[in-house]
């Protein structure tokens, strides 16, 4: 399950450092530099997404490839997408 940029993150709000924030658009990203990987973030998501990572040691998560939505470009997975399936937007565009 990939992560929903909740309107009002359970993740970010159990936080204990603060790594877990919300964009100027609305996307919700993790500072992994901040990030202690005590896994409170992923215990508070209802659909599971964020995931420890033991190479780093701390949580990781979907940031919708916020630096190319800055840019114009669709997320990562949205352009990789074989079937067209998935979409971005509200849902009265993507319906």
């Amino acid at each position: 399950m990939r992560c929903q940029h909740c309107k009002e993150p359970p993740c970010m709000a159990v936080c204990p450092t603060k790594a877990i924030d919300r964009t100027p658009e609305g996307v919700v990203v993790l500072d992994p530099r901040r990030c202690i990987g005590c896994l409170m973030c992923a215990l508070a998501c209802p659909f599971g997404h964020p995931r420890y990572s033991p190479e780093t040691r701390t949580v990781v998560k979907c940031d919708f490839c916020v630096d190319g939505l800055r840019e114009g470009r669709q997320p990562a997975g949205v352009e990789a997408c074989p079937t067209g399936a998935l979409r971005v937007g509200t849902v009265e565009e993507v319906m």
